[in-house]
């Protein structure tokens, strides 16, 4: 069919398409002019038309897989996208071809998918749908989402990106063979990466089998954010003309009927999802309407079905609100904790605490919680007996002194298989709800759970639960003061800590009385300076609380000891090191005489002491404290409390720095292990981590490993930290190093200068960074043959590495050396 031709069906179709159906072909036969072929085929088109389509876009997009011929794919077999050769064809979709492709490049070896726009398709509003579905990608960096390397367009116009190839089988012939718990586990993880993207308010839209891969690892890849969009972002492509872009089968109610989408859409089709994988057949076929009937298996546990019910709700309010709370319920269902999806009786979420936990309750936890039970419905009463009264303060005491039968450092109740955040998280709210009119009983409580949940490092609850509790305190109650420390000593912003430690202050002098003292404010406050990096201020206030407390004789004392660890690690930050090491050494004796058990505070005393250590240079000592450290948190501690993590990654830094590289880089993967469930694979935590890993990389001589792994850091450091923190730039130099090693001098010039850029309107052009920028570059320069250029530079370099104060021996003998090649 000639271009002109088709051109002709094309606007038929968009006339015939606005007519009444009964009176469509008389309207072509009378356009067609007897041409009975061009007749037929604009009637067939319109027989694939689906509810809704106004136009040839529409139907393309619906259709296009049988439209496309092999004349009018986009790109041919062997030609040449961007930087890439297509290998193969992977596939077909509504708006483009995937292939399969290589470098096109003897400087790499690999295999990527390219993405290019059908030819045909390259109207306006597709081709604004194509950059969306590009642009919505770049920005995601998730290990269950195919990653985007590149983009561009071809010698043709046609749009295209570059991504990661996948290799896996689609997610509902992997589930196949799969149980009832492994096919929910597998869909948590796909839910991970859908609640990742909903974090960045990226909406997917259309979720289904085929988009999902599943690696031979079980890892998800989540595939073709074609039709993806942010949230409250104003989507002119899909309300043009009444246009739907869609896969019907999966669809949400509020796509079939055009309503507002949002998160809830893509809970919706993860839904359908797990009911295919569970029940073993699909849903809905093309003809799908609105309100239909989700056919639930009855065979299926209870709690699985209220999870599927709640995720398929008619209503998009009824859902979950995002894929995040479909994955925790998921979980909660595999763990056998209560699920939200069920309704939240005592009885029922009693009954899954005690069934999850026989072991460590036994019969004392059933008496309890009988008690409680007893207690709570009674509260509920206008006229409370003081009996049940008696009965409420019982169920305090008990819970209280299980509470502090175990450190709050110790996250173990015994040698119980249940954790105490387990035990908070399950508990807490239960007593909440049934301890509703008892607020002396609540705040004693709260207080225990704020110190709990500090003690593990989960700082958002005991925020939480310090809140609570000062709702209940009047000024000058008793114990009021200790809320409003531990408010200050847990608040996450840091512009707020002076004023809160100042109102403790004030608090004090009104009410005397308190039984915490000034020296109990001050430490805290010094120590939270220190942590800030204000060292000066955070020096006088910890002299404060420690003149306090010796004055008072109070020398031998938890308080002393959180005071003197303070001092030493202020001295160490400001690079008085044999100071602090003699500090440290006090306060390692002291801490095993306040907790001669083997607390974990003073595995995090043996951990400060061996950094200052390695500051010193002495990697022996510092081992040897470090694993001390990790001896003593191993007794006590989860595998990946902050703590742990902290100090292997101060190991790690000393097997880089002594050269025992392939050592460091194994830790290095253990400790991105760690991270990655804990705070996210895009969280500065983990990029942190992922920085050493490249430089530990590249110092092996993986390269390739080295370059991608640092690409990916300066992308999550770029979202993170904004436009005014060097730290983005650092990857910029580590990979610049790679490159120069590599012989790639002009890719080197072309990276320092992405840094230098970024650098300069953040730093004095005397700051040491920024030298260190210049020769960098200077260096390639010399190599590419520009010596003139880069001859004064350099001259200018050894000048400023020759200062007294300027200990950078190393950068001096670089700068050197490029000179004399410069001048050769």
């Amino acid at each position: 069919m000639t271009p002109n031709r088709w051109q002709r069906v094309k606007d038929l179709f968009n006339e015939a398409i606005l007519q009444p159906v009964a009176e469509r072909e008389t309207f072509l036969q009378a356009k067609t002019g007897g041409d009975t072929e061009l007749l037929q085929e604009v009637l067939s088109l319109l027989e694939h038309a689906l509810p809704g389509t106004n136009t040839f876009d529409d139907l393309q997009l619906a259709v296009s897989d049988s439209m496309v011929t092999e004349e009018l794919a986009p790109v041919a077999i062997g030609e040449s996208v961007g930087a890439y050769k297509i290998v193969k064809e992977l596939g077909r979709g509504g708006m483009a071809v995937v292939y399969e492709a290589e470098r096109d490049s003897q400087d790499f070896d690999q295999r990527v998918a390219i993405k290019v726009m059908k030819k045909g398709l390259d109207t306006e509003a597709v081709v604004q749908r194509f950059r969306q579905e590009r642009r919505l990608l770049a920005g995601l960096q998730h290990p269950s989402i195919a990653r985007m390397y590149d983009g561009g367009t071809t010698k043709e116009g046609l749009p295209f990106f570059v991504m990661e190839k996948c290799e896996g089988k689609p997610l509902n012939e992997f589930a196949n063979s799969l149980s009832l718990t492994q096919q929910i586990d597998l869909m948590a993880s796909v839910s991970d990466a859908v609640a990742y993207a909903h974090q960045r308010l990226i909406i997917h839209r259309d979720l289904k089998p085929g988009n999902i891969l599943i690696e031979e690892n079980s890892t998800p890849k989540l595939l073709d954010f074609g039709i993806a969009r942010i949230v409250d972002e104003e989507d002119s492509l899909m309300t043009a003309q009444g246009r739907k872009w869609l896969t019907p089968a999966y669809a949400s109610p509020e796509q079939l009927s055009g309503e507002v989408l949002t998160t809830a859409t893509d809970v919706y089709q993860l839904g359908l999802i797990l009911l295919e994988l569970v029940s073993g057949k699909r849903v809905f076929d093309r003809k799908r309407s609105a309100g239909e009937d989700i056919p639930i298996p009855a065979a299926l546990p209870q709690d699985v079905r209220a999870i599927l019910m709640k995720a398929t709700a008619e209503n998009a309010e009824d859902r979950y609100p995002s894929a995040a709370q479909f994955a925790e319920d998921l979980r909660k269902y595999l763990s056998g904790d209560p699920v939200e999806a069920r309704v939240p009786t005592l009885g029922y979420r009693l009954g899954k605490l005690i069934a999850r936990n026989k072991i460590v309750f036994g019969s004392a936890i059933v008496v309890f919680l009988s008690v409680l039970t007893a207690a709570g419905i009674s509260f509920r009463q206008a006229d409370i007996a003081r009996q049940e009264r008696d009965k409420a303060e019982t169920t305090l005491q008990w819970l209280e002194r299980m509470f502090q039968s175990s450190d709050p450092m110790d996250p173990r109740i015994g040698d119980a298989d249940i954790t105490v955040k387990e035990f908070l998280d399950q508990s807490l709210p239960v007593l909440q709800a049934e301890l509703s009119d008892q607020p002396e009983v609540q705040a004693r409580i709260w207080e225990t759970a704020t110190n709990m949940y500090a003690g593990l490092a989960e700082y958002d609850s005991a925020n939480v639960f310090i809140q609570r509790a000062l709702s209940l305190y009047e000024d000058g109650d008793e114990g009021k003061l200790g809320i409003l420390m531990s408010r200050a000593q847990f608040h996450l912003d840091p512009l707020m800590t002076d004023s809160l430690y100042q109102v403790c202050l004030d608090y004090k002098d009104r009410y005397p009385e308190e039984e915490a003292t000034r020296a109990d404010i001050w430490w805290r406050w010094g120590q939270e300076m220190v942590t800030r990096g204000s060292t000066e201020q955070g020096d006088s206030l910890l002299d404060l609380a420690l003149n306090e407390m010796e004055t008072a004789g109070s020398e031998v004392s938890d308080t002393y000891l959180y005071t003197m660890h303070a001092k030493a690690m202020s001295r160490r930050d400001q690079g008085f090191f044999d100071e602090a090491d003699a500090l440290f050494g006090k306060v390692a004796d002291l801490g095993n005489e306040v907790y001669p058990d083997g607390h974990p505070y003073v595995g995090g005393i043996y951990n400060s002491w061996g950094v200052n250590a390695r500051y010193m240079e002495q990697y022996d000592t510092a081992r040897l404290y470090l694993n001390q450290a990790l001896e003593i948190y191993g007794r006590m501690l989860p595998d990946n409390h902050d703590d742990i993590i902290t100090t292997l990654h101060n190991v790690a830094l000393v097997m880089s720095e002594t050269d025992s590289l392939p050592e460091a880089e194994v830790l290095y993967r253990q400790i991105l292990e760690l991270k990655g469930p804990k705070y996210g694979y895009d969280s500065y935590q983990y990029a942190n981590t992922m920085q050493n890993l490249g430089l530990n990389l590249s110092q092996q001589k993986k390269n390739r490993e080295a370059l991608d792994t640092l690409t990916r850091v300066h992308g999550i450091y770029s979202v993170l930290l904004g436009a005014r923190n060097p730290r983005v730039a650092f990857p910029l130099l580590t990979m610049t190093k790679i490159y120069q090693e590599e012989d790639q001098h002009r890719t080197a010039i072309r990276t320092i200068e992405r840094a230098d850029d970024f650098l300069r309107p953040i730093l004095p052009e005397t700051h040491p960074i920024m030298q260190d920028v210049a020769l960098f570059r200077c260096q390639s320069l010399v190599q590419i043959g520009r010596k003139r250029e880069a001859i004064p530079i350099l001259e200018g370099l050894i000048e400023y590495y020759q200062q007294d104060n300027i200990p950078n021996g190393f950068n001096l003998i670089e700068a050197e050396r490029a000179l004399e090649l410069a001048r050769q």
